[in-house]
């Protein structure tokens, strides 16, 4: 009986602790694998994000994720939707719900 009652509570704490992970990191899906990158505020939100088949449209669509990721360094996730190739902190802008790309900089 023991046992079990140790088993449930592994059980619980192994569930609280993968609430936690999935209320602080998105796990993102692109063409080339797999990356983590934090969350600015603890939410469910975009969890999990499959890039592979984004639109610019999704772009606009996930401001805040799109910002975490370029702020991350992860912005290899979204090159193959960026028009450019590659996103960098200097050229990516976030402003009124939309996402704004400056091909001027480099």
């Amino acid at each position: 009986m023991k046992s079990i009652g140790r088993l449930l509570v592994g059980l619980l704490l192994l569930a609280n602790l993968l609430f936690l992970v999935s209320l602080s990191l998105h796990v993102v899906r692109w063409p080339g694998g797999w990356a983590v990158v934090s969350k600015s505020q603890l939410t469910l939100l975009d969890t999990y994000a499959d890039t592979r088949n984004w639109s610019k449209d999704d772009l606009a669509a996930r401001t805040s994720l799109v910002s975490r990721i370029v702020q991350s360094g992860e912005s290899r996730t979204i090159s193959h939707v960026t028009p450019v190739g590659t996103v960098s902190a200097e050229t990516a802008a976030i402003s009124a719900g939309s996402v704004l790309f400056d091909m001027t900089k480099k």
